[in-house]
Order: structure tokens, then C-alpha cells, then sequence
């Protein structure tokens, strides 16, 4: 009877504690379920019960684009539909294997492989023109300088429809407008690995989310659309970079933002993010110019462990003081102004020695303090890229090299790799956030 009690209770001990361990997987992979309330309408401009509206991104600007619709089933050429964006009519357009849009004389051509103008039919007389696919399709495009380039482009499918803006006699603005969450699929399949822990696509996805809705909804970048496509915004690569495992993480977040402030009154903001910190985010006052108590910096532990050593501590990069010069006068009207940079002085920097103001003079003597972002921007080639501002100066006479240099990217906010080591430390998407967004919390608006 004792050794049966003994051996009944070892089973109960093994079957509490395989239920401990289910319990504690099922609970790691649960949807985020933060406060389920709207965020306030005098703090972000998104009102209560509101329909969230597509996300409007720059593709870019062309003078020609090359155009089809298809089927997302099995990619053959599908029906699409036009708008004119002053009139309001819907113009239907055939399925063919491609269409090439263009201007010529102020006036839209849309021309078929035979190089007939289907807009003779439908006479566009408007700046603006809207691309619409047929129900279960999706828009495929190439942006191309110059038509003779079309055999070799790669088009690119994108969800939503296609606004068209002329900005001059031949050439015009892409913008997708795309449902949000649809563009998410687009954003975090870019910006980071499919691969990578579920829990740190979720903690990419919230951040992607809540930069894009902060643009959206409380400082567009543009009036007609609310970020780019490309780092200057966020990475938004469309269709090619989706993946079920990004559409699990982006399913899970489903609505969630980062807030910040007191409860009731939470702001949204913008959750930068980065490739790696280098050992310590950066704030973003000499940035971006904005002061937010979850974009203050902090030193990261995590992406030394996991990150591209040449990445995390990049080797050194030498320019000539010719060749940097020119550089930074080909960045802005305001810096040519100086016609040649005979002196650089680095006149601040953080506790940890990111550079955050650079002092250029000129060889008229003027004098141009910038930020050190921008600095480095400017003198970064695809050949000698200055990967982040975190490096050390050194004036050789006939050159500047650049020494000692650490991480890659801005540095504000989440760091993506180091991201990646605390998702495969266990650490779930919660855990993530408030390490890289201190003080902020999370608040599901729709």
C-alpha cells in the first residue's frame, strides 16, 4: 500500500508538472491582450470608434510604370479598374500581361503591348489616377527611368490600390494605399527575418505599427502620403516579403500600439527601431530632434551577443579630405554653401561616444553645425559606408579616418538583433517592449 501511495503520488508529481510546462507554452504564444480601448482624440487625433483608413506609401517617382493586375490564386493576369480621381468613375481595363503608364504633352497615355492608348477611351484629365484590382488580385508594378529596361525588371506586387500624382509634364508619384495590417505583412517580413523567434516578430510588428499610425495619424511626413518605402521610413518590400510566419505575428498584435503618459491620456509615438544598437541605444532629442521619456537610451546587453561582429564593431574607414568634402556639399543646397569643408570639429557627443553635432567650416569661412546623423548620412557611400555615428574622428592631414566605429543604424529604439537574442533567451514580445520602450505601454486600438 506504501509503495503504491509513493508511486501514485510520482505520477501526480509528472503529470502537474507536464501541465505547468503546457500551460506556460500555451501562455508564450497567446495573442497580446493589452487595455482594449481607443486611444484619446485630443492626444493622437484618432478618435473613438473610428474605421482605421489605408496607409498611403510612397513606391516613388517615375516617368514611366509598368502595370498588371493578378490573381493571388494563381498570378495570371487579371481585370483592373481606373479612377479618375476628379471625376469618380470607375473605367474598366481588360486583363493583359502588362500596361505601360506614361505622360506625354501634360496628358496620361496608358498603352498596351501594341502600344495603343486605352486612355483615348477613357480621357483622364486629372492629376491624380487610381489603379483598383478586381476582387482576390493584386497590383504588379516596375518604376523605370528608362522603358528600354523592362525585359530585365523584377515587378513587385502590392496589396490595395495605386494612386498615380503628376509632378510635372512627364513625370509622377507612386502611392500605395494599402489596409494596414496588409502592410504590416509587407514591413516586418523587410525589416527582419521570417526566421527569427515569434516572439520577436510580434515586438517588430507592435513597433512597425505603431511608427506607421503615429505618421498616419499624428505627423504625416507628406500630405499626400504618410511614409515611404525605404529606411527612411520603414522597409516595405510588398508582396515578396511576406510570410506565414509574419502573418502569425502581425494576427497575434493584431491592433496594439505603444503608448506612453498617464492612463486615460496615453500618447502614441514614434517607435523607432534599428539593426544594431552597438552596446547602447541612442536618444532621440539629437536624432530626431524629439524628446520622449521611451526614447531616452539605454545600454543593450543583447546584440553584441548575436550580431555581425563587422557589424557590432566595423572596421575602419578612411576618406579623403577632398573626397568628404564633396560629399557633404552634394547633400543639401545649405551645405554647398560653405563651396569647399577645410575643417570638421565633432562639438558633442553622448556619454558613450556617439557623435550628436558636427562642426563644418568652410573655405569662405562660413561656419554649419549638424547633427551627427546627418553627418554621417552624408558621407556614406555603398563603398565606404559609415554604418551609425557612433565612431571616433581622426585627422591625418590628408584625410579623416574614421576609427573605433559600433553598431549600424541610428540606434534609437528597439535594436532588431538585439531583439533577436532576447527572443531566443525566452523572453516573450512584452518582455522586449518595455526593455527597449521604457515607460511606455501598450494599448489596442482597433
Amino acid at each position: 500500500m506504501i509503495r503504491f501511495n509513493q508511486h501514485k503520488s510520482k505520477i501526480l508529481v509528472i503529470f502537474n508538472l507536464f501541465l505547468i510546462i503546457a500551460l506556460w507554452l500555451i501562455s508564450c504564444h497567446r495573442p497580446i491582450q493589452p487595455s482594449p480601448r481607443p486611444l484619446q482624440k485630443n492626444t493622437t487625433s484618432l478618435p473613438k470608434d473610428q474605421q482605421v483608413r489605408p496607409v498611403h506609401v510612397l513606391l516613388g517617382q517615375t516617368e514611366n510604370l509598368f502595370i498588371t493586375c493578378k490573381k493571388l490564386d494563381t498570378l495570371s493576369p487579371a481585370d483592373f479598374f481606373i479612377l479618375d480621381d476628379g471625376k469618380g468613375a470607375l473605367n474598366h481595363i481588360p486583363a493583359a500581361a502588362q500596361y505601360h503608364l506614361c505622360r506625354k504633352n501634360n496628358t496620361w497615355q496608358l498603352l498596351d503591348a501594341k502600344n495603343n492608348d486605352l486612355l483615348t477611351q477613357y480621357p483622364i484629365f486629372q492629376n491624380n489616377i487610381t489603379f483598383q484590382p478586381s476582387p482576390n488580385s493584386v497590383i504588379e508594378l516596375a518604376m523605370l527611368d528608362n522603358p528600354a529596361d523592362i525585359p530585365t525588371a523584377k515587378p513587385t506586387g502590392y496589396r490595395g490600390t495605386l494612386q498615380v500624382k503628376c509632378e510635372s509634364s512627364d513625370y509622377f508619384s507612386v502611392i500605395n494605399h494599402v489596409d494596414l495590417e496588409d502592410y504590416l505583412l509587407g514591413v516586418v517580413g523587410a525589416e527582419m527575418p521570417a526566421s527569427w523567434a515569434i516572439s520577436a516578430l510580434e515586438a517588430q510588428c507592435i513597433a512597425a505599427r505603431t511608427y506607421v499610425m503615429y505618421h498616419m495619424y499624428v505627423d504625416p511626413l507628406n500630405q499626400l502620403w504618410d511614409v515611404k518605402n525605404t529606411q527612411a521610413s520603414q522597409v516595405y518590400g510588398g508582396l515578396p516579403r511576406e510570410h506565414p510566419r509574419v502573418t502569425q505575428a502581425v494576427n497575434t498584435t493584431a491592433g496594439v500600439v505603444l503608448t506612453y503618459g498617464p492612463h486615460m491620456a496615453e500618447k502614441i509615438f514614434p517607435a523607432y527601431f534599428s539593426a544594431i544598437c552597438g552596446g547602447h541605444t541612442q536618444n532621440a532629442a539629437p536624432v530626431f530632434g524629439q524628446k520622449l521619456k521611451p526614447l531616452t537610451g539605454k545600454p543593450c546587453p543583447y546584440c553584441q551577443q548575436n550580431a555581425p561582429q563587422n557589424r557590432f564593431n566595423w572596421p575602419e574607414i578612411t576618406l579623403s579630405k577632398k573626397e568628404l568634402s564633396d560629399l557633404i556639399l552634394q547633400r543639401d543646397s545649405q551645405l554647398a554653401t560653405l563651396q569647399e569643408v577645410v575643417s570638421i570639429r565633432v562639438t558633442a557627443t553622448s556619454d558613450y561616444g556617439r557623435v550628436k553635432r558636427v562642426e563644418l567650416t568652410g573655405k569662405n569661412g562660413k561656419r554649419l553645425s549638424i547633427r551627427g546623423e546627418d553627418f554621417r548620412l552624408a558621407v556614406t557611400t555603398a563603398q565606404k559606408p559609415l554604418l551609425s555615428s557612433w565612431f571616433t574622428m581622426v585627422d591625418t592631414g590628408k584625410s579623416w579616418q574614421f576609427k573605433q566605429g559600433h553598431g549600424w543604424g541610428h540606434g534609437v529604439g528597439l535594436c532588431q538583433y538585439g531583439c533577436r537574442q532576447m527572443a531566443d533567451n525566452g523572453q516573450n514580445c512584452l518582455d522586449i517592449l518595455s526593455f527597449y520602450y521604457p515607460q511606455s505601454t501598450l494599448v489596442k486600438v482597433f
